[in-house]
């Protein structure tokens, strides 16, 4: 196992982390979810598919990369991240989306999401192959959900259903997976910007957290955001 390996195994961890911290809110509180709903779609279409699907290439390969083992980790943490996350939506005691369309319709509004997300990983495998595929989707998935937590926070006004650990291990699992990807080969121009792009977003996200969430940050500055 060399540098990349461990630094994307570690980056999974972190991941790991996050999902965990996401369960323990979502079952603690009915009123609020931590995901935005098109990322968990999304997310769990990608995992999915580098899972599942993928089995009959790992069985033909006949080794197994901890990063697949991985991705099993978060299919099953994601599930119990989609049924809270639906859960808490359904409920009387829920803050978000009001009265909406979404909330009325949240289990056609999932499956559809989660449909058109799966279909679109399994061409993309077919297209690109299970390496390249799922690098490609990944960081894709990692730039909007990225851009998703940061809307979701500004329209909230509030950390409700965040927390610093969230921000912190998400940053920290795509960063160090970036750089694992980075020195593991994978360079293109459009991967290095998709790098960047979930960094750089990420720390915004971690800042925009602390500044939430403290109470000694003024009024003045909240107000700027």
């Amino acid at each position: 196992m060399d540098a990349s390996d461990i630094l994307v195994g570690v980056g999974g961890l972190f991941w790991i982390a996050c999902y965990i911290c996401i369960i323990w809110i979502n079952a603690k509180s009915r009123a609020t979810y931590s995901m935005p709903i098109v990322a968990l779609g999304l997310n769990f279409g990608w995992e999915l598919t580098y899972s599942v699907f993928d089995l009959p290439r790992v069985i033909s390969s006949k080794s197994v990369d901890p990063s697949y083992i991985i991705n099993w980790i978060w299919v099953a943490l994601d599930i119990g991240i989609v049924y809270l996350t639906i859960r808490n939506l359904k409920t009387s005691e829920s803050l978000e989306f009001q009265s909406s369309w979404v909330r009325k319709h949240i289990y056609k509004t999932f499956f559809a999401i989660f449909v058109l997300s799966l279909s679109m990983h399994l061409v993309l495998k077919s297209d690109l192959g299970s390496q390249n595929g799922a690098a490609y989707s990944a960081y894709g998935i990692n730039a909007y959900m990225s851009i998703a937590f940061v809307l979701m926070l500004l329209e909230r006004r509030s950390v409700r259903g965040q927390n610093w650990f969230i921000a912190w291990s998400k940053f920290l699992g795509t960063f160090l997976a970036s750089i694992g990807a980075y020195i593991g080969g994978t360079t293109s121009a459009s991967m290095v910007w998709l790098y960047i792009v979930c960094a750089v977003v990420d720390v915004f996200y971690v800042i925009l957290v602390h500044v939430f969430a403290s109470p000694r940050i003024s009024e003045k500055y909240r107000g700027i955001l």
